[in-house]
């Protein structure tokens, strides 16, 4: 019963390809405003709509620059002119590819962290913003999505890369959704030995329970979970069995963690990258326990100062 699926970043080719070559394991995708179906191109007599959801996934996409590219393509795109034509006649993208229920392109983003909608709107009444990996550092597509056009669901798929002490995976993406209050669906490439890790939903500011994985042991995991979207909700947990509000205001959402399973394997390592924080100007919070706020000031070779004021619940 599930409306959504996110696949991982690298999910459907793997990370291990030949950039030399990378051709082979490109798709052409068709330009969302053709409203096409792909799965009506062959006679396999395999029906890839049977689920009826929506599905969001990453691959990796040819986009012909060239007309001789262009005569292998089976879709009607327009000639790409977004940047110089390689030799090769073909500009390739990282790019999320969104299907609706019957199978048809809805939405195609291209990462590139700059001037980019990347939005689709579901029959269940939620507009959604993609983004890929290291977007959730940058204005486009998802926070100028939430902050200038009020979208309160983003769809993420990542092969996320841990750095301490900045940038894990479940601090990254939790903070991101609490501090924008919206709703965060991660699909995550599950590689700990490479320092990938991490899927998740998560739900905002609100104390509705947040669901991810960060484990790495778990191998293969899908997370299943019924997201109220923010709109919809007033950041209550409700009780027990009682979360469905409607049909227009819920999101079951199924996300979907790229791995191997863990009882087929050794204890695996997590590889973890750390950031060099000797030439950040640091100072330490001494504890409270009055309950006062604390105040500390710092400047960065008089350049960049910043103030932080720690309210301290007891």
């Amino acid at each position: 019963g599930a409306d959504i699926l996110v696949t991982p970043e690298y999910a459907m080719q793997s990370l291990f390809v030949d950039k030399e070559n990378i051709f082979p394991v490109t798709q052409y995708v068709p330009d969302p405003e053709l409203h096409a179906v792909p799965c009506t191109l062959t006679d396999e007599g395999l029906n890839r709509k049977k689920n009826e959801l929506y599905l969001v996934v990453d691959i990796p996409e040819t986009s012909p620059c060239s007309p001789e590219a262009a005569a292998h393509n089976p879709f009607a795109n327009a000639l790409d002119t977004a940047y110089e034509c390689p030799p090769d006649g073909r500009i390739y993208y990282n790019s999320q590819v969104v299907f609706d229920r019957n199978g048809t392109v809805i939405a195609r983003y291209r990462k590139k962290n700059f001037d980019e909608t990347a939005l689709f709107v579901t029959d269940f009444g939620v507009v959604f913003s993609l983004q890929v990996c290291f977007d959730i550092a940058y204005l486009h597509p998802g926070l100028s999505n939430v902050v200038q056009r009020g979208v309160k669901d983003v769809a993420m798929s990542t092969a996320w890369v841990d750095i301490l002490p900045f940038f894990v995976a479940p601090s990254v993406q939790n903070g991101w959704s609490r501090a924008l209050g919206v709703n965060l669906l991660v699909a995550g490439h599950h590689l700990p030995e490479l320092a990938k890790l991490g899927s998740g939903i998560f739900r905002g500011f609100s104390d509705l329970d947040h669901t991810y994985v960060y484990n790495p042991e778990s191998g293969n995991k899908l997370i299943v979970s019924e997201v109220e979207t923010i709109a919809a909700t007033d950041g209550v947990r409700k009780p027990r069995g009682q979360l469905k509000t409607g049909s227009t205001s819920d999101d079951a959402v199924l996300a979907k963690h790229d791995g191997t399973h863990a009882d087929k394997q050794p204890r695996r390592e997590h590889l973890l990258y750390y950031d060099d924080i000797s030439s950040y100007t640091n100072a330490p919070l001494a504890p409270s326990t009055s309950g006062e706020p604390q105040t500390v000031d710092l400047c960065h070779s008089d350049q960049i100062c910043c103030s932080l004021t720690l309210h301290v619940l007891l």
